[in-house]
């Protein structure tokens, strides 16, 4: 009928495949169920038990055991056939009403649900393979590889280890990495089941599930804007909606019939359907995308050589079922012709072509027929996106562009999945663990075996002998971010609960305002991602409040907790090279060994003594000698101090300088020296009072008996500096036994023997590096790597 022109409204009923062999007691149900309640709703039935009921069956063909349904209509009179089915068997008397008087709502779509799929067709069965196995879709899959001759039909890629299947499995169901403890008790189990028993507990975890699959519905539904296309109200209405489905495991088609028909218990706010012909063609458009997988944006204004199944009378037909009246057919505003006959897209075996009257009726038909078991397309666009978010590719690609020049790379397996799908009663979560069950899923990464999409050459094969390489998406990141930083996640902070833009939200692909138009995010990141995650503050905050931080900086030992932070981070231990690496980093950062060099240092004196000191030495205030070049060498300002030696131990010092200098910690004392290459001393010696002169380091020979050796008191620093040049001498203060908080107000400048000047005096500032700062920074960058970013 199509692509030329719609199918008349009465046409004749696809006869049903297993005519042959028709059960009559599950047709005159059937019928009853569907004449009356679900294929025309605007018919009425009265007590079954009397005798009447509106709902007439017809037959054609002989003989009678081989008759096909052609048509059903409501009538006020009961066929003879059904009439003495329900008498010879009261039980279905009473099953039928139960069914059309007592049953939700939902228990009459179950109903429906289970009679219709007598007319689907059913799929090929899994073809026996001899390669290993987990499920019926390895089968589909593994006989790909034996028609087409890889090398994987002799021998199949090797499993992912079990870090990266926790790791994937985590982020695929309940859209977080594992916490670092569920990462040692996963590892730690032996048993053979532990996947499939981790799948089922995954899923059993209803809230974060939800939470998980909440934005994938909310992108699938076609944005995330004020507005939905088909006048859905979106925000916080639609996504609690959402919410409570798929924490109930609601089955898909009845979420999706009530999106549709909002006369349905449950439905959230909104419906589809309009007397506005635009709005009426976006809604067919959006059902189209959204649950048959046909992009037809185009062919509301005219027919998409692209697209040839969908020409602009096609899609006019379908949006007509989403309006009081058929759909005018116009070119640049006006009519052209006749209204074109409202008529639903798919043929759909059994289902009738009639469209009722009056909108309500009308929308809901479109919803009876769209979830129908037997439309083929409904089962497979929603396993076709599922396939895509577990693979990276779909069966089909574009994943929402069902065309006839886009055809499936396994057609089998897809409508296997389908119809197993629609089979047990379109269960989500079911459909999610058969395929996260499959060996195929659970195939390591190999970037030489995995497939690529090119649309300029669609035909190219897919075998999925590894998967594809998926960046996590914005919530999967921010709450992975949470999870490996505090090493848990409240519900209320998940990232899908809020809309703000951020430049890191931004940067990892979420939109900047939320509405249908660019609901759909980019595959790739540009610069700003990178930039962001260098420069950013939202992502450094989070690290820099990290509890696990925190917890390890408070060991006695921070570098020991390395493999918890690989753990809480990648989801696996290091290598014995990256705990090496790691755990020196973190020792060196903590010893101070990355310290600032000589050039930061904070001078306290250099031409002059410090504001307040009293000068002062072994001849008293002459013993400070002050010169200039020629004289005395000078490399700071214009002068330098020194003594006379004359071969015995002398001093020259100052003390109560005021304000004194405070000391921190990791403080650095340092002094600049000259000794002279004709005259050198045999030891040379500093002295620093904190309120006590027991603050000594020498160089050179042990010969002034000050203070108790190798102490603060008189600590050893090693040979006498270089002669004939300058040289700065440091002095960590923790060495002399200077504690931070300290401050000094002296300074003693002692020798002996020799000639010796002395320049700028100061300190060095090392701010002391908390246990928790090598610790974030590793946390840093192993979030900020590839292998966190990615699914592999």
């Amino acid at each position: 009928m199509f692509p030329n022109t719609p199918p008349p409204l009465d046409a004749v009923d696809t006869p049903s495949p297993r005519a042959s062999a028709i059960n009559w007691r599950r047709l005159a149900v059937g019928a009853i169920l569907t004449a009356t309640h679900l294929f025309h709703p605007s018919a009425r039935a009265a007590d079954p038990v009397s005798g009447v009921l509106e709902a007439e069956i017809r037959y054609s063909g002989k003989p009678t055991g081989t008759t096909e349904v052609v048509t059903m209509r409501p009538s006020p009179s009961l066929s003879t056939n059904i009439l003495k089915v329900l008498e010879e068997d009261p039980r279905s008397l009473s099953a039928v009403s139960t069914l059309l008087f007592q049953g939700s709502p939902e228990e009459m779509l179950a109903a429906r649900r289970e009679l219709r799929l007598a007319w689907a067709p059913p799929p090929l069965p899994p073809p026996e393979v001899e390669s290993a196995t987990f499920n019926p879709i390895d089968q589909f899959i593994a006989s790909k590889w034996k028609t087409a001759g890889l090398a994987s039909a002799q021998q199949p890629p090797d499993l992912c280890s079990d870090p990266a299947f926790l790791r994937r499995i985590f982020l695929d169901l309940v859209g977080v990495i594992p916490t670092a403890g569920e990462v040692t008790e996963f590892l730690k189990d032996d048993s053979p089941t532990k996947r499939s028993a981790l799948v089922e507990k995954l899923l059993n975890r209803r809230g974060d599930y939800a939470a998980h699959w909440a934005t994938f519905w909310m992108e699938m539904l076609g944005g995330e804007g004020v507005l939905q296309p088909g006048r859905i109200a979106a925000g916080p209405p639609l996504q609690d909606w959402i919410l409570s489905s798929l924490s109930r495991n609601q089955a898909y088609d009845l979420m999706v019939s009530q999106l549709i028909d909002p006369t349905l218990p449950g439905s959230p706010p909104g419906r589809p359907g309009s007397d506005s012909r635009s709005d009426a063609i976006h809604d067919a458009a959006w059902v189209a995308r959204t649950f048959l997988g046909a992009n037809v944006s185009c062919a509301a204004c005219h027919d998409d050589r692209e697209q040839p199944d969908w020409p602009q009378v096609r899609l006019l037909a379908f949006a007509g079922m989403f309006a009081e009246t058929n759909i005018d057919f116009q070119i640049a505003g006006q009519n052209q012709a006749s209204p074109v006959p409202a008529a639903f897209p798919i043929e759909i075996p059994g289902a009738p072509t009639s469209v009722p009257r009056g909108l309500e009726a009308r929308v809901r038909r479109v919803a009876q027929l769209l979830v129908d078991p037997a439309n083929p397309r409904f089962s497979r666009t929603l396993v076709n996106r599922l396939w895509k978010r577990f693979f990276g590719l779909a069966l089909v690609e574009p994943s929402d562009d069902f065309q006839s020049g886009a055809p499936s790379r396994h057609p089998e397996l897809l409508a296997w999945l389908a119809d197993d799908f629609a089979r047990h009663g379109f269960d989500l979560q079911r459909l999610i663990g058969l395929i996260v069950s499959s060996r195929t899923y659970q195939l390591q990464y190999d970037a030489r075996l995995a497939d690529s999409f090119d649309p300029e050459n669609p035909a190219l094969p897919r075998f999925y002998q590894s998967p594809s390489l998926r960046r996590l998406s914005t919530e999967q990141l921010l709450d992975s971010i949470l999870v490996a930083a505090n090493q848990r996640l409240e519900t209320t902070q998940r990232a899908y609960r809020t809309v703000v833009s951020t430049p890191l939200r931004r940067a990892l692909g979420a939109p900047a305002w939320r509405a249908p138009a660019n609901a759909f995010r980019p595959p790739g990141t540009g610069l700003a991602l990178p930039l962001e995650l260098l420069n950013g503050s939202e992502f450094w905050q989070v690290i820099l409040d990290s509890t696990l931080v925190k917890d390890l900086a408070a060991q006695p030992d921070p570098a020991r907790g390395v493999d918890q932070l690989f753990q809480a981070a990648l989801s696996r231990p290091p290598t014995p090279e990256e705990l090496q690496a790691s755990a020196t980093f973190v020792s060196r950062s903590l010893s101070g060994e990355t310290r600032p060099d000589a050039s930061q240092m904070e001078v306290w004196f250099d031409d002059a003594p410090p504001p307040g000191a009293t000068l002062s030495g072994s001849a008293g205030i002459e013993s400070w000698t002050w010169g200039s070049p020629p004289t005395f060498p000078v490399l700071s300002g214009s002068k330098a101090h020194g003594q006379g030696g004359g071969g015995i131990q002398r001093q020259h010092y100052f003390s109560e300088a005021s304000p004194p200098l405070p000391i921190g910690p990791e403080d650095i004392l340092v002094v600049h020296v000259f000794i002279a290459q004709d005259d050198p001393p045999r030891e040379i010696m500093m002295q620093w009072n904190d309120g006590s002169w027991d603050h000594r380091a020498f160089w050179g020979e042990d010969l002034i008996r000050l203070g108790q050796k190798d102490s603060p008191g008189r600590r050893a620093m090693g040979a006498l500096p270089k002669s004939g040049q300058w040289v700065a001498l440091e002095v960590p203060v923790r060495d002399v036994g200077i504690g931070g908080g300290n401050t000094l107000s002296g300074w003693s400048f002692d020798q002996l023997g020799g000639t010796v000047h002395w320049d700028k005096a100061g300190v060095i500032r090392v701010r002391a590096i908390p246990p928790e700062e090598p610790l974030r920074d590793l946390l840093w960058t192993l979030l900020a790597s590839p292998e966190f970013q990615f699914i592999y």
